[in-house]
């Protein structure tokens, strides 16, 4: 074909300016020579326009496609605001693409498909919110304007996504700590709208988009792997089986490199604390103990006694051992993970986790009469603890709780405690046997080595759990945290013992929620991208404005103090001079809540119980002192529905 595409439009693109392809032609010559351009939507599969185009005396062609885009997007921001909190999907963007061909008389050719070129186009031009370049949309970031939470208000975050397994976390804190954490389902890949509301219960949320697949990587070797730890810029996991190479290492979470382990012993657990790797054993002779300042080079070391010790913690410059036999010294502690000394066990219990936090170690069992749990503030002096005796393998600690997981229990095998003390039954995701927990970025994260296809579960607080899809099903026996990726290890599997999520995909937004005030009057508009926005703006002026002839209308003047420039911005545009916001009067009646839907911007108020009551806005041009950070708007809005006769 003589036909040559020079350029296409951005990957991500605004309707607000041209959406351009250039070609060249060498036919441009030929009698009735055109090029014909469809544009298809790639969601939907279906053709939305087509055009002709022709040439110039040079044969270049221009093809703009943003005015058949603009046409296909709806910009409807009548969503459900009366319910609670929703998730839905807004049209105002198209991931396309163009077939193309060229004709002239007495040719037959076929369309060219450029499928493999894909762009997104998105209704009006730069966000003016808080980003503004497209290539910041992708993996979701937010698109609100940073207003704060009004209680008992419904607030929208936007977000572009790429993927349906993204979902929208929301912690929920106060005086610092969190209360709850909730996930919110991404409607479909596009321009997602969360719209939520909050009671008096939180005075913080922080916002993000995660994403809970997992991705299988490959094992260094198929050894048993059983636990994993992340220190000074590495992972290393440790290993029951295999001939001098019970140890791998990967500096990404990706690829993984062999190492020599100081002996062939069943290694159970390994940790990071002051500068060194720490490993024991379940076997061996008096070296049930290694140690490596890099995780590559390994160290025997003497362990205090020769029990099968399970699992090893580190923390206020202790490390802690706990172990499945022995009698009466199941702990053994090290300050510097060399030498060792064996601890009186609080009972005989096989100790299968151990963890530290909040000045406190606490160790957790599989067996024991409801003394499955011992703690101690300083690893030498132990004290039995009542739990429900389910056999539980793992503890970990993060954000002020203790979080303990089993492989028995109906419903139950999940509890947590804030001070290792008391413990409270947590309903686990599935009654799979959860067999590792850690915590990391604002999350627990729990695997396990039964299950089909959901040998994963995560929870944001460590009391409501949701399962998820494990990337294999096999017997994922450790877990940790490191350098923002979660990576858990397996003892089956072939060539795939090694799963990793980073989870995170976007930066945190935090939105402060403020107390239910008089004088606060919610706007929701578009915003040049067709985003919804929200902001509650105070007012303290209050008038009837006459227009003649008897006709009289209601209007507020709202005011909006300390924005940032990018808040400013987005309130700036609900005062463009030029456009024509306000409809004619003489085209007002009373039947319907007028705004301004002659050009697709329809501004409203919101009110506490959700409804949302039609306004348009008069123009008035804003305040800023450019060379302060702090910014102030002015918005004057009419309720041309109410008029006063």
């Amino acid at each position: 074909m003589s036909l040559t595409v020079n350029s296409r439009p951005a990957t991500w693109a605004g309707t607000s300016g041209p959406i351009i392809y250039k070609m060249t032609t060498t036919d441009h010559a030929n009698a009735g020579y055109y090029l014909l351009v469809e544009i298809w939507n790639s969601t939907t599969g279906l053709k939305i326009g087509t055009q002709r185009c022709y040439p110039n005396s040079a044969g270049l062609l221009s093809v703009r496609v943003e005015a058949i885009l603009k046409s296909n997007m709806s910009l409807d921001n009548n969503s459900d605001l009366t319910t609670g909190d929703t998730v839905y999907l807004d049209g105002n963007w198209i991931k396309y693409y163009i077939k193309y061909n060229q004709y002239w008389s007495g040719s037959s050719p076929a369309l060219i498909d450029d499928v493999a070129n894909l762009r997104y186009a998105i209704y009006g031009g730069l966000q003016i919110g808080v980003i503004n370049d497209f290539a910041s949309y992708i993996n979701a970031k937010f698109l609100n304007i940073e207003g704060e939470a009004i209680v008992n208000y419904p607030f929208t975050i936007e977000a572009i996504l790429d993927s349906t397994a993204n979902k929208l976390l929301v912690h929920r804190f106060l005086n610092g700590s969190v209360l709850t954490g909730t996930d919110y389902t991404i409607s479909s890949v596009g321009v997602n709208r969360f719209k939520l509301s909050e009671a008096l219960t939180a005075d913080l949320l922080t916002l993000r988009m995660v994403n809970y697949t997992w991705t299988i990587r490959t094992s260094a070797a198929d050894n048993d792997w059983v636990d994993v730890a992340y220190g000074n810029g590495i992972f290393v996991a440790v290993a029951g089986t295999g001939i001098g190479q019970r140890v791998m290492t990967s500096t990404n979470g990706v690829t993984w490199d062999i190492r020599s382990s100081a002996a062939d012993n069943q290694w159970w657990s390994v940790v990071y604390g002051n500068g060194l790797f720490v490993a024991v054993a379940a076997t061996g002779v008096g070296n049930r103990v290694m140690t490596s300042p890099d995780g590559i080079t390994w160290t025997i070391r003497t362990s205090a006694a020769d029990n099968e010790w399970y699992a090893v913690t580190y923390g206020n410059g202790l490390f802690v051992a706990v172990a499945g036999t022995g009698t009466g010294n199941r702990v053994m502690t090290s300050p510097d993970g060399i030498v060792w000394t064996i601890r009186s066990s609080a009972a005989d219990n096989q100790w299968w986790g151990v963890a530290y936090g909040n000045g406190l170690f606490v160790a957790v069992g599989i067996t024991g009469t409801g003394n499955r749990v011992m703690t101690s503030p300083d690893g030498v002096v132990w004290t039995s603890r009542s739990a429900v005796d389910n056999q539980w393998h793992s503890v970990t600690y993060g954000n002020g709780l203790f979080v303990a997981v089993s492989t028995s229990g109906t419903g139950n095998r999940v509890m947590t405690s804030p001070d290792g003390v008391v413990w409270t039954i947590r309903s686990s995701a599935a009654d799979n046997d959860w067999y590792a927990v850690t915590y990391g970025n604002g999350l627990f994260v729990a695997t396990s080595s039964t299950g089909v296809g959901n040998r994963v579960m995560t929870s944001p607080d460590g009391i409501t759990w949701t399962i998820r899809t494990s990337a294999a099903d096999n017997d994922w026996y450790g877990v940790g945290y490191g350098n923002g990726i979660f990576i858990a290890v397996a003892s089956t599997g072939f060539s795939n013992r090694v799963m990793s999520n980073s989870f995170l995909i976007s930066e945190t937004a935090s939105i402060p929620v403020q107390s239910d005030i008089s004088n606060i009057i919610m706007l929701q508009w578009k915003n040049s991208l067709g985003c919804d926005e929200c902001y509650p703006f105070t007012y303290n002026q209050e008038y009837t404005f006459d227009y003649g002839g008897g006709k009289k209308a209601k209007r507020l003047t709202l005011f909006a103090y300390g924005l940032t420039l990018a808040q400013w911005e987005a309130i700036n545009g609900l005062n463009t001079l030029g456009e024509p916001y306000k409809t004619p009067i003489n085209e007002m009646t009373t039947s319907i809540n007028r705004t301004m839907a002659t050009i697709g911007q329809s501004v409203y108020i919101l009110n506490s119980d959700g409804t949302k009551i039609g306004v348009t806005v008069i123009n008035v041009q804003n305040t800023t002192q450019t060379k302060k950070v702090q910014h102030e708007a002015t918005v004057t809005i009419e309720y041309p529905e109410i008029f006063l006769q």
